[in-house]
């Protein structure tokens, strides 16, 4: 019977997940005073949900600091490998291992590699971990899973039944998928749905969200620091307990087909140490700007040395060093050292691959004894922000050279940051920026022939504690007054403000001064990257429109759109900085019922909340009532409501009233990075419940209901009977108004 019942309650929670998921059912979330503490953790505030089970932690936990490695199957658990394995990662200095399966669903779903899903050896992996307090990244080792309406199914309804299972071991880490294809919005509504399925079955451990680069079918995901970041889903934790993870690796195949950005082969990017820090250098670059964008720490569960991708396995560079799946390169191998030296030195977590080349304890025999071990600790507080500028830079005396300078705080919570240049040549403008976490800044000359020659411009950012320096060579050319020929001349509109939700529109021309006119070629530098078109007409004078719409990438912050002009002898370059701005949702309510009765049903009332005209927002709504029409004091009820699925309805917890009188509701929309807050006016009429009392109180000398009396004094004046009955009911009525109780 207990295991009937157990198994109905389950059943029961996977149903309301899922129509939660759908909007059929919504969260009900209710503060509660209890305190959580679970292995090696400090305690936290909890909030609870009634109807789902949810556990919603108040403050993110503190993430743990990881290092380790992967590759390891779940099979091994039951040959004994994975216990040799785990004794000589602790003996390194190591705390995590990843271990994989091939998934739980079908063939048709899940890739089948690394072996099949069994409870009883992850079980056991728990028991071998437990001895040497290891962390353990679950990994379902598949890719198309979630590229299928029915597949998707499928892999919920798998991870219903391990999220349900009690393994009593906080060190676990879940990775949903591996490396899923899709775009970055399908990818970000299922690694939703997965995430809100977890914690409305009460889990609470760590969850890892895979960038779409990893899997190398999404077009929009090319190698490029913009690209990489706008890349991973975007995901809503109530626990805030999700880790972001790009799986690094340096293919030489993938390389020689151009498929690493500007990294790619060229006269300068030839194979070998060079081009392979160019390339660390994106990946890690792209793991700071996403983690100050989204706040949310790096754990990259995959990555390393091998020097062939799985389109090509027949790839050999020209320092290869063996042939096996542990096999790496000169190149590659200081590619991974490389890039674990800039992670160490920011506290993010990696967990490297390949770990097959035949022994028990896999890479560790080959090039993972190379890594040498650095023990690291989280330093939330203590990291210089990092600084992005532009590298060699030119221009013509008497042209205008502009370019931006962008600083961002890897720390979390954000620092306050000051940008300046700190030799900026005469003529030349670049004011001082200060603000939290992510600040920019725009440098702009136009030099004489005086300044002819080079010079080396050097920007600093200081977070008050430490410091970062980024300097730009900037090459300036004197013109050639002796020439007739002129540049061309570029005509760009003022910067430009655009709502997140709304498209801009503005053109950009481009003209000849010479005679005879020559053939202009007018183009937007970084359209592609932006997500902007740039469509031009016209020769030896051009037109160009540029037209940038909305989408998942655009976010209300500050870009720079850069244009180019170049006939046979000359270019001509401007920039046009664009500052997209949050939109202004409207939030609309109305309590329901307005009226309740003490002791009589309905016994509660709820407030609906309608939230209208966002960009795909996201945040909380919150509920508040008060007992004064102004809505100032201490509220008698507050609750919230996380806004998951964009514009729509949102539904408050029950307020239950305990004495009659008059409520007054408030609801506020917080906000988030693409919307601004909103509220509704206290005291609106849609928003007041009036509460009576169970038994008005009856006068103590009532009239009877009906009296006739009829007056008659001798030879005076008589009332009429119908006269004193009206009367009688007008005394009966104002005496009842002067003793019932509202």
């Amino acid at each position: 019977m207990l295991l009937i019942s157990s198994q109905v309650r389950k059943s029961r929670a996977f149903l309301l997940c899922s129509l939660a998921v759908l909007g059929i059912v919504t969260t009900q979330i209710l503060y509660n005073q209890s305190i959580h503490r679970g292995e090696g953790s400090a305690p936290t505030r909890l909030l609870d949900s009634e109807t789902l089970g949810i556990r919603l932690a108040a403050t993110p936990a503190l993430a743990p600091m990881i290092q380790g490695w992967g590759g390891v199957s779940l099979y091994e658990a039951g040959n004994g490998e994975l216990q040799a394995t785990l004794q000589r990662l602790n003996q390194s200095g190591y705390n995590a291992v990843r271990i994989g399966f091939g998934g739980g669903t079908s063939i048709g779903c899940s890739s089948g590699e690394l072996g099949a899903w069994d409870p009883a050896r992850f079980t056991q992996a728990i028991q071998m971990a437990r001895q040497y307090s290891m962390w353990v990244v679950l990994d379902y080792h598949s890719y198309n899973d979630l590229t299928d309406s029915s597949c998707q199914m499928e892999w919920l309804a798998f991870w219903s039944g391990v999220l349900s299972t009690n393994w009593n071991y906080d060190k676990i880490i879940w990775e949903p998928i591996n490396e899923p294809a899709g775009s970055v919005a399908l990818l970000s509504t299922e690694y939703q749905a997965w995430i809100t399925q977890a914690r409305s079955l009460g889990d609470t451990h760590w969850i890892v969200i895979e960038n779409s680069w990893s899997n190398g079918s999404n077009p929009s995901c090319t190698f490029d620091v913009s690209a990489l970041v706008a890349c991973y889903s975007l995901v809503t934790d109530p626990l805030n307990e999700t880790l972001l993870s790009i799986h690094p690796y340096f293919f030489y195949d993938i390389w020689e087909q151009g498929g690493y950005g500007s990294c790619s082969p060229s006269a300068t990017n030839t194979w070998g140490n060079g081009t392979a820090e160019c390339v660390a250098n994106i990946y890690y670059s792209a793991m700071l700007q996403s983690t100050a964008k989204y706040h949310i720490p790096i754990l990259d569960t995959e990555g390393g040395a091998v020097y062939y991708s799985c389109n090509n396995v027949c790839a050999r560079p020209p320092d290869a060093v063996g042939t096996d799946d542990a096999s790496y390169s000169v190149t590659t191998f200081h590619f991974i050292q490389y890039l674990t030296t800039l992670m160490d030195s920011r506290g993010m977590g990696w967990l490297w691959w390949e770990a097959g080349e035949g022994s028990c304890c896999g890479a560790l025999d080959t090039w993972g004894s190379l890594l040498s071990f650095q023990q690291t600790k989280p330093s939330p507080q203590e990291n210089p922000p990092s600084l992005e500028a532009p590298t060699g830079q030119s221009v013509t005396a008497g042209s205008t050279l502009a370019f931006q300078v962008n600083a961002t705080d890897p720390d979390l919570p954000l620092q306050n940051l000051t940008l300046s240049c700190n030799n900026c040549p005469y003529g030349a403008s670049f004011p001082t920026v200060t603000g939290k976490g992510n600040v920019s800044g725009v440098f702009a000359w136009t030099p004489n022939d005086a300044q002819a020659g080079p010079h080396n411009v050097t920007f600093t950012v200081t977070d008050g504690a430490e410091n970062s320096n980024a300097t730009v060579s900037i090459t300036v050319h004197a013109s050639n007054t002796s020439s007739t020929h002129k540049p061309p001349i570029l005509t760009i509109p003022t910067n430009q403000t655009v709502i997140v939700s709304d498209v801009l529109l503005f053109n950009v021309t481009a003209t000849d001064p010479n005679n005879p006119t020559s053939q202009l070629i007018l183009a937007c530098l970084n359209c592609n990257v932006l997500g902007a078109t740039f469509v031009t007409t016209g020769t030896s004078q051009s037109t160009g429109t540029f037209s940038w719409g909305p989408s998942s990438g655009r976010l209300a912050q500050t870009y720079t759109a850069r244009f180019t002009v170049t006939d046979e002898t000359n270019s001509t370059s401007g920039t046009v900085l664009i500052k997209v701005a949050r939109t202004s949702p409207e939030i609309d309510a109305g309590v329901n019922p307005s009226n309740l009765t003490l002791g009589s049903s309905p016994v509660s009332a709820s407030d609906t909340a309608t939230l209208s005209h966002g960009f795909n927002p996201t945040g909380v709504v919150s509920f508040s009532v008060f007992e004064k029409p102004t809505c100032a004091g201490t509220a008698v009820f507050t609750g919230s409501t996380p806004v998951q699925n964009g514009n729509g309805v949102y539904l408050s917890p029950p307020f239950h009233p305990q004495t009659n009188g008059t409520y007054y509701w408030f609801v506020h929309y917080d906000g988030d990075p693409n919307n601004n807050p909103s509220s509704t006016p206290c005291g609106a009429p849609s928003q007041t419940l009036t509460v009576y009392s169970a038994n008005p109180q009856q006068p103590s000398n009532p009239s009877p209901p009906f009296s006739i009396v009829l007056l008659m004094v001798g030879t005076g004046v008589g009332m009429s009977a119908s006269a004193v009955l009206a009367l009688e009911f007008y005394k009966r009525k104002q005496s009842l108004k002067r003793h019932s109780t509202v």
